[in-house]
Formats: C-alpha cells, sequence, structure tokens
C-alpha cells in the first residue's frame, strides 16, 4: 500500500515539473515575441518616418482635418497681416471652404531634403506645409505653414511722418512700411519730416483704421476704392517742387524758408567754376527738393544784392532754377574797359591793331593770350575800315574784388576794296587783377 502511495507521489511530482517547464516555455517564448514585435513596431515607425508621405498625412489630419483654427492662425502667422483676431481667421476660411472636401497632395517630388505640399477646398488652393528632412536623414519634421488663398484686400494708408496709425485697434509699426519719403514735406508755413506709407496685407474685413498726430488729435484720412488707398487729408493735394539756388541767395515758398535739411545736392558747381584762378570759388547752386502740400506755392529767390531773382523752370526737369542777375555797380564802372579790351582783341584778330596794344588787355601768360599770339588763323585785312555795331554786355558778375567775368557780344564790320566782311562775337570774358591792372585770362564761346 505504501509503495502505491510513493509511486503515485513520485508521478505526480514529474507531471507537476513538466508543466512548469512548459509554462516557463511558454511565457519566455511570448515575451520573445512581444520583444520581436516591439523592435519591428519600432523598426516600421522609424520607417514610416523616413518616408515623407507618411508624416504628410499625420500633419494633414493634424490641422486639416478637421481644421484645427488655433494651430493654423499660429503657424501661418506670417502670411496673415497680423492685425485681426483669430475669430475673423476662422470666418473668413470657413467661408473660402464651405461645403467642400480638403485634400493634400504633394507638389514636390525627388530626392530633395524638402517636400512641399498643397491643401486644397475641392479645386481651390487654400493653404500649403512643408516637411524638412533632419540632419541625420532618418525623420521628416514639419518646416512651416502658409495660407496661400487671398484672404481679403491690402490697404495701404499714407500719412505724415509722425502720425500715428493703428488697425482694428493695433499700431502699425515699422515693419508695416512699404515706402518712406526721403523729401522733406512743406505747406502752410510748417515742415515736416516726409511722409509714411503703411501696407496692411491681406486683412479678411474691413478695417477699423484710425491715426491721430503727436498731440494726440485725430487725423482724418480719406479712402480711395479704386488704389484701395487711405490718404491722409493734408496729403490729398501734394506735388514734389525742385529748386536750384546760386549759393548765398534765400529761397522762400509762400513765406516759408527752407534750412539745410531740404537741400538734396549741394554746392553744384556752375561753368564759372572751371575757369577760376587758384583760391576764387566760381558760382555755385543748392538744390533744394520739397514735397509740398496744397496748392502751387510762390516762390521767391532773394540774391545777394538783395533783390528778387529771375527764376526759370525747365521744361524737361521741372527744376527751377535762379538767373544770374548782372552787378549793376560793378557792370557800369567795368563794361566800357571790357567792351575796349575784345574789341583791341578783336583788331588784333584781323591785323588792325598792335601786339603792344594786345598786351595791355591780357594776362600774357594766360594759356589764352600764349594761343592768339600762335594762332594761324588770322585774318590778313591789313588797316582798312573797322566798325563795331551791336555791341551789347550782360551778365556781369563779380566773384570777389580781383575777379569779375562779363558776356559781350557785337559784329565787327571790316571793309576792304568795296567789300564787306563781317565777323560776329559772342563770349564770356574773364578778368583778374594783375597788378593792379584788369586784364583777361579767359574766354569762352557763348
Amino acid at each position: 500500500m505504501k509503495k502505491s502511495n510513493f509511486r503515485k507521489h513520485r508521478l505526480f511530482s514529474r507531471g507537476r515539473m513538466f508543466y512548469s517547464i512548459y509554462v516557463s516555455f511558454i511565457i519566455l517564448m511570448l515575451m520573445a515575441i512581444a520583444v520581436v514585435l516591439t523592435v519591428l513596431l519600432i523598426y516600421l515607425k522609424g520607417y514610416e518616418g523616413a518616408l515623407p508621405q507618411y508624416k504628410a498625412q499625420e500633419v494633414f489630419n493634424d490641422l486639416f482635418e478637421p481644421p484645427d483654427y488655433d494651430k493654423l492662425y499660429e503657424l501661418c502667422g506670417s502670411s496673415l497681416s497680423g492685425l485681426e483676431e483669430k475669430d475673423n481667421f476662422k470666418k473668413c476660411l470657413d467661408s473660402v471652404i464651405g461645403d467642400s472636401k480638403l485634400t493634400y497632395r504633394a507638389v514636390s517630388s525627388g530626392l530633395s531634403e524638402e517636400k512641399k505640399y498643397t491643401v486644397l477646398a475641392g479645386e481651390k488652393e487654400i493653404s500649403s506645409f512643408s516637411l524638412k528632412n533632419t540632419e541625420s536623414g532618418d525623420k521628416w519634421e514639419l518646416q512651416g505653414v502658409d495660407m496661400t488663398f487671398s484672404p481679403g484686400r491690402s490697404y495701404k494708408i499714407r500719412v505724415l511722418s509722425g502720425v500715428t496709425v493703428t488697425v482694428n485697434g493695433k499700431k502699425l509699426d515699422e515693419t508695416y512700411v512699404s515706402k518712406s519719403s526721403n523729401i522733406k514735406t512743406v505747406g502752410g508755413g510748417q515742415s515736416f519730416s516726409g511722409f509714411i506709407i503703411y501696407d496692411t496685407r491681406n486683412l479678411t474685413f474691413n478695417p477699423e483704421i484710425e491715426a491721430e498726430d503727436t498731440n494726440g488729435n485725430p487725423v482724418t484720412l480719406s479712402y480711395d476704392e479704386n488704389s484701395s488707398t487711405y490718404t491722409e487729408n493734408t496729403l490729398q493735394n501734394t506735388g514734389s517742387i525742385s529748386v536750384k539756388v546760386i549759393k548765398g541767395s534765400i529761397l522762400s515758398l509762400d513765406g516759408f524758408k527752407p534750412d539745410e535739411s531740404f537741400i538734396k545736392e549741394d554746392n553744384i558747381k556752375s561753368d564759372s567754376c572751371a575757369y577760376m584762378p587758384e583760391g576764387v570759388d566760381g558760382i555755385k547752386y543748392s538744390l533744394y527738393n520739397l514735397l509740398w502740400v496744397g496748392s502751387q506755392p510762390n516762390i521767391v529767390i532773394t540774391n545777394k544784392y538783395g533783390h528778387k531773382a529771375d527764376i526759370v523752370q525747365d521744361e524737361k526737369t521741372g527744376i527751377y532754377t535762379e538767373q544770374i542777375e548782372s552787378d549793376a555797380d560793378g557792370a557800369a564802372k567795368w563794361a566800357d574797359y571790357a567792351v575796349n579790351a575784345v574789341q583791341t582783341y578783336a583788331k588784333f584778330m584781323t591785323r588792325n591793331a598792335s601786339e603792344s596794344a594786345l598786351k595791355s588787355y591780357f594776362d600774357t601768360s594766360s594759356e589764352i593770350y600764349k594761343y592768339i599770339i600762335k594762332s594761324d588763323t588770322w585774318c590778313n585785312t591789313g588797316t582798312h575800315d573797322c566798325i563795331f555795331t551791336g555791341t551789347t554786355t550782360k551778365n556781369f558778375y563779380m566773384y570777389d574784388k580781383n575777379t569779375f567775368s562779363v558776356s559781350v557780344s557785337f559784329t565787327q564790320k571790316i571793309v576792304k576794296d568795296s567789300q564787306t566782311m563781317l565777323f560776329p562775337f559772342n563770349q564770356t570774358v574773364y578778368f583778374c587783377n594783375l597788378n593792379g591792372n584788369y586784364v583777361i585770362y579767359q574766354m569762352v564761346a557763348n
């Protein structure tokens, strides 16, 4: 009896050990399978991550299926105006999508490290997003999202510098400036530092635009539907004015005297500068450039003599230029002398005056004198009748107490053997004081 029980106990023990080993084996197998599956899943996920189409589907589902307006608003900031709340953005996007089904498609191919996709509402493109491969090359990440539909209109706002502009309660800063003037602005006896044009870029709904001056006073804006531009009323009637003024003269526009800050170009040389002796300045100009607000101003230039200067406008450039006024006192004192000097030169060229007579009116070291003496173009008329007709002088100008110029014109009439020869003369003649005598050192044809 005891042997039978012992046998039964041994058989039970052996069976128990077998099942324990069997169960342990099954558990180990399941654990191995789980590890293999985990590794496989990780590998497959990594493999999918290395393929852009899987990441593209993930991005599309996250942002557009259905549209996540909060995420889109944050991600698309660069392509929006930044002047509206999310509610306006949502309303506009809803109106564009309507009942259309959203889909996406790739618009780039090949082995590039960037992939781009467009999002469509029906057949209309409304957005795009791009993916970029990581440096390791085994993963694609979202690079950016843009809204490619036109949410609304772009408005321009043109105001004087210093005016504060707000759109939908948000102040416009320099990032919205599309143009600023480098021309100082004047009008009504005041000066401003120019004007600014803001561009609001793609507002979805009609904006609320306000402006105020530096004192906090409201600035009235007028809207032009054709150009979608709001313009400060002060700037409705403007025009650019350029005036070239002789250095030392005073410019005035309706009583406003612009200072040096209005000068666009300074020390513009006239032709006379090329013929001045060392240390003497010829006539130089300052070019004033202004943007005038209002009707065309009355331009007045007071020259160095205290007189109202003549002004001529160039038909092509539109630039107003001060005309040189002849020095009446200097002309009265030296005009006859200048005429005698030039007519002596004319007589010498026709062999009706001697070289010694010529020397008394010329700087003998000057190039013009040397040229005259060596010239082979003399008209050998002999000592026949020599008459000067139509003699005039103009544009007498004193550069300093020792230098002046004057324009002289006449016709020299020579009668020889019953034949009449006419020699016209029209030149600007430059004189300098040499040892107490004014002598010619340059002549230039007019």
